[in-house]
């Protein structure tokens, strides 16, 4: 499984920090599972951005846009990938 909250958060606290704002752990907790469109209009609230959010939403994809598909795995024993990869080696006895 790839590590893309890590990014998100680097998006978050740079568009925070382009109006002096800082993204917190209280903030990321309210945003947790939201959808694209509701996690800028509740970032643009919580954070009091002179922005709209769709200035925001476009902000963050311009961030995330590049480094996203380049992103790390999470950590753990085994990414989802291999896993699957490894089921598929034992079904087909190879």
């Amino acid at each position: 499984m790839k590590d893309t909250e890590t990014i998100n958060q680097a998006a978050f606290r740079a568009i925070g920090e382009e109006y002096g704002k800082k993204f917190t752990v209280e903030m990321k907790n309210n945003i947790a599972g939201c959808v694209q469109k509701e996690t800028a209009r509740r970032l643009v609230e919580y954070m009091d951005l002179p922005i709209t959010p769709e200035e925001c939403l476009e902000t963050f994809l311009s961030f995330t846009r590049d480094k996203l598909p380049d992103c790390d795995y999470m950590p753990g024993p085994i990414n989802a990938e291999s896993a699957v990869c490894l089921q598929l080696v034992c079904i087909s006895g190879s």
